[in-house]
């Protein structure tokens, strides 16, 4: 980010920025600010190498006051992406907090010309002992006043007195701002509004009721513990996110010695608690993912799979999505729709639990109008135990469901995926697929249930075929071996077994399925296990040739898969090397290579 003068527009500009931010004192002052928006936009060398959603956001900081519809739309038409509107209360408290009488009409005025204008708001906040029990009513006022959802609401602790407030108010107020800025309705463009903490003071996340449920204000990542001006106390030592926290700011500290940290000991929160590097860049990295599909006969096709929710209403403990992010804009997955359509993929619309986002209906029937062939909804089906959803689905043209179900019965299933009650909502979520299932005519919908073998379930696999079998005789099912793929997902034994102690129950699940008709898909896919330990011997794979991949997508995905997969030396003098996608690294480093078996 770069605040910007004439001379260090040009700089930023031609070094390419991903935010440039015009601020002041006051920016609407400058007469010439179209200007220096336009050239800012003007692109330069190193600029165009960045991708458009990167290049080009212009941000003025303001306080809204005096601009009035004209100059708005004239700002608009420069090229402004955002305002961010200094707004320190509402009414009365903002005046006696500036010291100017009527300067709140004045700002309110500039802000109902912003939005008539078209341009997007975002909030700046500080939290000030004045102003902190009303914080949580200001995200409605806005809507209720100003006629927009603002973008972003930005929360600010001031560093310095007389506006210090003490941390533990602070919290409070955050909490309970925060919850108002979830209340907000979804605004038309599919940008959900979301709470986002400004870096000059930050409280830890131990201080939170719920430290979890508010990773997105946080962002930590690996290394970043050590940042000036903050320091961790001795209770921290064992806290599970010490190597990404800093700890209390200074200042706080030494006003008030009591703060003592309350260690984050959950895995769960840690994971919730993590990013790569921000909130945004965590959401674009985890939008899509490219992978390739592959049948028994070795055809291999491009599937894009497109996270349009991240929150879940299950918490499995091998799930490698960032469930704490918040949605991702609708206009980022009508783009991932559009790409997959220009690469003639296939597409798997997923989450998080993508039936909790109420646009799924709108994804789903603009990738059908995209031209794109097979649409695939990846779920735990909790949702679609409701008849119009499921119907609604089936009707804007879903081709398949991909329906999580981890064990035969609920006390099984429900601590697997960590949500008691939910084994009987997924099955009665399958029953009404089963209604909307083939028809003769070829319509309907096609169901594939995904059964990922852990430490606990792998001994219920049989009586999960025969459920299959008794209860929805026209679904597949698909085994999948729970994959060490992320740092979200633990590695440790206590949820990934070796694949030579499930061999047991899984063969046992495969001559049950054969006796019962079921057919079970998965060993030629990426989450299944190497192909030298396909329990029941090679199979249909006997005849596979390297010719009979597609050798453009297996290189398409050659520096995403290199990431995940290895081929260790044991497998160099395997025939099927080029049919096997080989072992997770994860797994290599639990248990190391010793089972795997070259093929000859």
């Amino acid at each position: 980010m770069v605040r910007a003068a004439p001379r260090a527009i040009a700089a930023a500009r031609d070094r390419g920025f991903r935010s440039l931010i015009l601020s002041g004192g006051e920016p609407l002052l400058r007469p010439d600010l179209e200007r220096l928006i336009a050239f800012a936009k003007g692109g330069g060398a190193a600029k165009a190498e960045l991708g458009p959603s990167e290049a080009s956001t212009i941000v003025v900081e303001s306080s809204a006051i005096g601009l009035d519809e004209r100059r708005a739309r004239a700002l608009r038409a420069a090229g402004l992406d955002l305002l961010r509107v200094h707004l320190p209360g509402w009414g009365a408290d903002y005046d006696a907090l500036t010291g100017v009488p009527g300067s709140f009409a004045r700002a309110r005025a500039g802000m109902i010309a912003a939005a008539a204008a078209g341009l997007t708001i975002d909030l700046d906040v500080p939290i000030l002992g004045q102003s902190s029990d009303a914080l949580a009513s200001l995200p409605g006022r806005f809507l209720a006043e100003i006629g927009l959802t603002p973008a972003n609401v930005w929360l600010r602790l001031p560093k310095h007195a007389p506006e210090l407030v003490d941390l533990r108010t602070a919290v409070t107020a955050i909490e309970a701002c925060d919850a108002a800025v979830n209340a907000l309705p979804n605004p038309e463009h599919g940008h959900p509004t979301r709470t986002r903490l400004a870096v000059e003071r930050v409280p830890p996340p131990c201080m939170f009721t719920h430290p979890g449920q508010t990773g997105y204000l946080f962002g930590l990542s690996r290394g970043g513990a050590e940042q000036a001006g903050y320091r961790r106390t001795p209770a921290c030592e064992p806290c599970r996110v010490a190597d990404r926290c800093p700890g209390f700011p200074e200042l706080d500290l030494a006003r008030d010695p009591t703060l003592v940290a309350k260690p984050i000991t959950q895995e769960r929160t840690r994971r919730r608690l993590t990013v790569v590097r921000g909130i945004d860049d965590q959401i674009a990295r985890e939008l899509v993912s490219r992978e390739l599909g592959r049948d028994v006969d070795g055809n291999a096709w491009l599937v894009h799979t497109v996270r349009v929710q991240f929150l879940c209403n299950q918490a499995c403990d091998f799930c490698f999505v960032s469930t704490h992010l918040p949605n991702p804009p609708s206009p980022a997955v009508y783009a991932a729709i559009d790409q997959a359509a220009r690469e003639q993929a296939q597409l798997a619309l997923s989450g998080g639990e993508p039936t909790l986002n109420p646009k799924l209906g709108d994804y789903l029937r603009y990738a059908k109008r995209a031209g794109i062939g097979s649409v695939e909804l990846q779920t735990n089906a909790i949702r679609l135990a409701d008849p119009a959803l499921c119907e609604a689905l089936a009707e804007a043209g879903l081709d398949t469901a991909f329906v999580s179900l981890h064990g035969s019965r609920a006390e099984i299933c429900d601590a697997i995926t960590n949500a008691p009650g939910t084994w009987a909502k997924t099955v009665a979520g399958l029953d009404q697929l089963a209604r909307v299932g083939p028809q003769p005519d070829g319509s309907g919908v096609r169901t594939r249930i995904n059964f990922v073998m852990c430490r606990g379930n792998a001994e219920d696999f049989p009586a999960t075929v025969e459920l299959v079998a008794q209860r929805w005789p026209d679904a597949d099912l698909t085994f999948s071996f729970v994959a060490p793929s992320t740092d979200l997902v633990p590695r440790t034994a206590a949820l990934i077994p070796r694949y030579s102690e499930v061999f047991g129950p899984l063969l046992a699940g495969l001559d049950r399925a054969r006796e019962l008709g079921v057919v079970v898909t998965g060993f030629e896919s990426m989450c299944s296990i190497p192909l030298c330990l396909k329990p029941d011997g090679l199979g249909a794979y006997e005849h596979l040739s390297p010719t009979q991949v597609d050798a453009q997508l297996e290189a398409q995905l050659e520096a995403e898969g290199s990431e995940e997969f290895e081929k260790p030396p044991v497998c160099d003098g395997c025939s099927k090397r080029d049919r096997c996608w080989g072992v997770r690294r994860g797994y290599v480093s639990l248990y190391g290579t010793s089972e795997l078996s070259p093929l000859v």
